[in-house]
């Protein structure tokens, strides 16, 4: 409800901080998107992802607080249009996360997880397995591992730093590593061609651009700030509570990035996958229809 007058100065902010900190953090596409990313790619690709879903945010705030919530509110065309877009990116998204829950463990098909996470490799700990069928890579090393050496007549050459071999025949192995050098270990999770950080801070960004909700919530949130005796409160007031909300949600969604990326947590993604991945892909997809399904009234 609006704020009574006479109240202090920050009092007018606590209303719709508040608001606002239950409708950003409770479970949905987007939290569950920045979770799942943070599980299978780790802490430095779920703040990517999370750093787009709060600028897709803080866009609609600035909008809401121009005086474009209502106008979208009013106007059915647009509605539509931002629905239909919205939940056919939550269907893209879904697909992507099905594709992930059924891929065998260390296999590398070619697109990613809708939630930033592929098809995984084998989880840490894993040894080297044995001879690699064609266009298979080897299994990442652990400390004190080594690889297959090469059978009789065949020779590798050692990898430099951040090379990596060709794909493998049916019946070869991976070339012994030279003296001294490692493999680098991939993340839990990670496939041979992991979406870059900007493509997973487009894909955060899109994911809440093309939510309406955001743009309704919004307006709502703003009107708690609205002075109880009526009129428009002052542009500052507004301003300074659109800040506020822009900043609590980009501090939410990092929350939830490093909660999720914490080495415990992406072990259990690890044994997982499978049915957390499908869980994802049954939000996305039930959103998605949700947006495409709904009529006239607002979603």
């Amino acid at each position: 409800m609006p704020i009574e007058p006479g109240l202090p100065a920050f009092a007018f902010a606590i209303a719709p901080l508040i608001a606002f900190f239950v409708a950003a953090a409770a479970p949905g596409p987007a939290t569950l998107g920045v979770a799942a990313t943070a599980m299978a790619r780790g802490r430095r690709a779920g703040l990517a992802f999370g750093a787009g879903l709060s600028l897709g945010l803080a866009l609609w705030g600035v909008a809401a607080a121009l005086g474009l919530g209502p106008l979208l509110q009013g106007s059915a065309s647009a509605l539509t249009v931002l629905r239909v877009l919205g939940g056919l990116f939550l269907i893209y998204l879904a697909v992507r996360a099905a594709q992930a829950a059924l891929a065998p463990p260390g296999s590398l098909p070619g697109p990613d997880a809708a939630s930033g996470a592929g098809p995984t490799a084998a989880p840490p700990g894993a040894g080297p397995t044995g001879p690699l069928g064609a266009g298979q890579t080897a299994a990442p090393l652990r400390a004190g591992q080594t690889a297959a050496p090469l059978g009789a007549g065949q020779t590798g050459a050692p990898l430099g730093a951040g090379q990596t071999g060709a794909p493998l025949g049916v019946g070869q192995t991976a070339a012994p590593l030279g003296v001294g050098q490692t493999a680098a270990p991939q993340g839990v999770g990670q496939t041979a061609a992991p979406l870059g950080a900007g493509a997973l801070f487009v894909r955060g960004l899109l994911l809440n651009l093309l939510n309406p909700k955001a743009a309704l919530a919004w307006a709502a949130v703003l009107a708690l700030g609205m002075p109880a005796t009526g009129g428009d409160a002052p542009a500052g007031a507004i301003a300074a509570i659109t800040l506020a909300c822009a900043l609590l949600g980009a501090a939410i969604y990092a929350g939830y990035a490093l909660a999720f990326a914490q080495p415990p947590v992406r072990a259990l993604y690890a044994r997982g996958r499978r049915g957390i991945e499908a869980v994802a892909a049954a939000v996305f997809g039930l959103a998605g229809l949700r947006l495409l399904l709904a009529r006239d009234a607002a979603p």
